[in-house]
């Protein structure tokens, strides 16, 4: 079967690997960053003293469209520019209905009307008289 893992394994020196959270908003970026920190490091990378290889987000920036962004940007945060095609990215996702929940209670720079009920899945009385 497709194991993408294998390919990123063998495309460069572990020693200079890294793995890193990516995802949309609400979706639990922040934890996976701090398990991947408390759980995981590159043994390659390790022995070479160079960390243990976890970021705390891709280098284009955990909530940036890959296909859009990757190897054409660098996140603001990111003070060392390192080889994007050496970061395995690992994406988090969410169930869309617990998603919206999220959203409504933060939502980061996201913004749409949702006038008092969200997330606003089904229409109130008032919208459907607006049609």
């Amino acid at each position: 079967g497709w194991n993408p893992c294998h390919k990123f394994q063998t495309m460069q020196d572990p020693a200079d690997a890294f793995i890193g959270p990516a995802g949309i908003f609400n979706t639990g970026t922040n934890l996976l960053a701090e398990l991947l920190s408390a759980n995981c490091a590159i043994p390659a990378k390790k022995q070479k003293g160079r960390g243990p290889g976890m970021r705390w987000q891709v280098p284009w920036g955990k909530h940036n469209p890959v296909k859009t962004f990757r190897l054409h940007n660098v996140a603001r945060a990111e003070k060392d520019r390192i080889d994007q095609r050496a970061v395995l990215p690992v994406v988090t996702t969410k169930d869309p209905y617990g998603w919206f929940g999220s959203m409504c209670r933060h939502q980061y720079a996201a913004q749409w009307s949702h006038r008092g009920h969200c997330p606003n899945l089904v229409l109130d009385d008032a919208e459907r008289r607006m049609g």
